[in-house]
């Protein structure tokens, strides 16, 4: 048990020495407590109000788990200037004043998704530029002022998957040029969108891809570096869009046809034979194994036709 002690302050420097001495030794004992304000909480955070954005612990750089914002009334980000990791999610949700992303300058890495949804006036998201890495994908939907995706450009690895849909205002997702995305592509119900300029880096699609409701939608060739498609591919419901007939998705639909939704596009792009009808021819190639008789070695003999 703490004991009580007594001071005389005095002005002399040997007696604030004192003083001083028996302080130290106060606090040891756990007679007097300070905020650590040093450490990070362990456990996911929730910010539902400009106040528990404003508490948030200033030298916290590296949170261990998620973080939520998501409040009527947040406007201000920066006391979370120098966040520089989460070990979780980042879901910046539903918040009906927060115009942009300043305070996050510092951001470098999220071990979740981050999710930008439903925020009314929100215009940027200038205060992500440093941000280089996602580890379980990235969510921007309904953000109904965006404009762009502006403060991505130094994202490089995105893994987890990309659902950008829902966004009214969305012309350009070019930002995301550095990114090397990995699983479910969903492009979805932006009607102002043009192209898909900005997905150049996007060589494989494991989990499929959806291209749907874009109404000024008109050129997908950023798609041209896929190799391969597997899961669902559906282009449907995107008024302008002509021309389909890039190479991974005329070798998916002479393949798997049946997992294929494609209609209500412009003509050439309309139906599954639309597509093929400007497919390039698909060279294929036969090979066997013969054995050869003296080495008793394998022989490959490749056909080309």
């Amino acid at each position: 048990m703490t004991r009580l002690l007594r001071f005389r302050f005095t002005f002399l420097a040997a007696s604030y020495r004192t003083i001083s001495g028996w302080l130290v030794l106060l606090i040891g004992l756990g007679g007097l407590s300070l905020p650590s304000w040093a450490q990070c909480p362990t456990g996911p955070v929730s910010l539902r109000t400009q106040a528990d954005v404003k508490a948030f612990p200033p030298a916290c750089s590296a949170l261990p788990n998620s973080l939520t914002i998501w409040g009527d009334d947040i406007i201000d980000l920066s006391p979370l200037t120098n966040l520089q990791t989460i070990g979780g999610d980042l879901e910046i949700y539903a918040n009906q004043k927060l115009v942009g992303l300043k305070g996050l300058e510092k951001l470098r890495a999220i071990s979740g998704e981050l999710r930008i949804a439903f925020n009314p006036q929100l215009s940027s998201l200038s205060g992500l530029s440093q941000l280089t890495s996602l580890s379980l994908g990235l969510d921007i939907s309904q953000n109904p002022q965006l404009g762009s995706l502006a403060g991505l450009e130094k994202l490089t690895t995105l893994s987890g998957g990309l659902n950008i849909d829902y966004n009214d205002q969305l012309s350009s997702i070019r930002s995301l040029s550095q990114a090397s995305i990995s699983g479910f592509v969903n492009i979805s119900y932006n009607p102002q969108l043009e192209s898909l300029t900005g997905l150049e880096k996007l060589t494989a699609l494991p989990e499929g891809i959806y291209i749907e409701s874009n109404e000024q939608l008109t050129d997908i060739s950023a798609l041209s570096q896929v190799t391969s498609i597997s899961g669902e591919l559906r282009i449907t419901n995107n008024p302008q869009l002509g021309q389909c007939a890039i190479q991974a998705i005329c070798q998916y639909l002479a393949i798997t046809p049946d997992l294929t939704g494609i209609y209500n596009n412009a003509p050439g792009c309309n139906s599954i034979e639309e597509i093929q009808q400007h497919c390039p021819a698909v060279p294929w190639v036969l090979g066997f194994s013969l054995i050869d008789a003296d080495s008793d070695q394998p022989l490959q003999v490749l056909i080309d036709a």
